[in-house]
């Protein structure tokens, strides 16, 4: 048997108020009072019963701490054989069984009324699909914000390979026209504005540049016009000749064949006359 400290200093606390209660009993009767309230003998007994007060309240402890082990043996060896234990097993069964008897209400010639169920479950219906409205909104506009975003992303990164191809194909051009490295800059400077990209028939990108007229051409086309053209003729250098003579000679543009080809350039008024020409001069350079 143990005492605890609360238990004794609860015990000395009580007996002093009954001990004070006892002079003053004791002191309003007269001296020679066959009865008195005897302190001593009153505090002897309340020791004696408060004794088996505090063996009966270990003895219960006792066995709450045993019954509280046996379970735990017991409910190891139920999980050890059928799995953990489900605390909320009795709710489970007690919706259950109100479920069933939610669907027994709802029989009617051995079939299940289903305007009936869902009467019973109307608030609850409504709830979900209040809940799942509000999840497909938000997974809606979760998803529109996604791809926003990546159509930006694809939008920009399409926007740099376009404009990379468009100065390729107008670097490719100029040097193909072996037009002086030094007016290049200048040049491309000037026309990358007329460049746009486009799908050829086989379905690839190319670049295409825009005439005075607003017409679209293939780089090739426009940019053999361009070099035709007697007023651009400054910008492209001569192509060298090593043949033909100790130091060589420079093979002229202007020999008679390519004159009159220029001329009929310069006369021409129709775009493909003028295409046709630049490209019967670009066979002869």
């Amino acid at each position: 048997m143990s005492y605890e400290t609360s238990d004794v200093k609860s015990v000395q606390k009580f007996l002093g108020e009954v001990k004070e209660l006892a002079d003053k009993i004791n002191g309003t009767l007269p001296e020679d009072a066959e009865v008195k309230f005897d302190f001593d003998d009153f505090s002897e007994k309340f020791y004696k019963a408060n004794d088996g007060i505090i063996k009966n309240r270990d003895t219960l402890k006792k066995e709450k701490i045993k019954l509280a082990e046996e379970y735990e043996s017991y409910k190891s060896q139920i999980e050890e054989k059928w799995g953990s234990i489900d605390e909320n097993l009795p709710d489970q069964y007690n919706k259950v069984v109100e479920e069933l008897g939610s669907i027994k209400a709802a029989m009617k010639d051995d079939k299940v009324d289903l305007d009936v169920i869902k009467q019973q479950h109307q608030s609850e219906i409504e709830r979900l699909q209040k809940q799942w409205e509000k999840q497909l909104a938000d997974k809606t506009k979760e998803l529109v914000e996604q791809n926003e975003s990546l159509n930006k992303k694809a939008e920009t990164f399409q926007n740099l390979h376009f404009n990379n191809l468009k100065r390729e194909g107008l670097q490719k051009e100029l040097e193909r026209l072996n037009v002086n490295p030094e007016d290049r800059s200048l040049i491309m400077q000037a026309n990358l504005g007329r460049a746009e990209i486009s799908q050829t028939e086989n379905g690839e990108y190319d670049v295409f540049f825009k005439d005075d007229n607003g017409q679209s051409l293939p780089k090739s086309d426009f940019w053999n016009a361009w070099a035709s053209d007697e007023h651009n003729a400054k910008y492209i250098l001569a192509e060298q000749n090593t043949g033909g003579g100790a130091s060589g000679t420079t093979k002229a543009k202007g020999s008679s064949k390519l004159e009159q080809l220029q001329k009929k350039f310069n006369e021409a008024t129709d775009l493909k006359t003028k295409i046709q020409i630049s490209e019967e001069m670009a066979r002869i350079k």
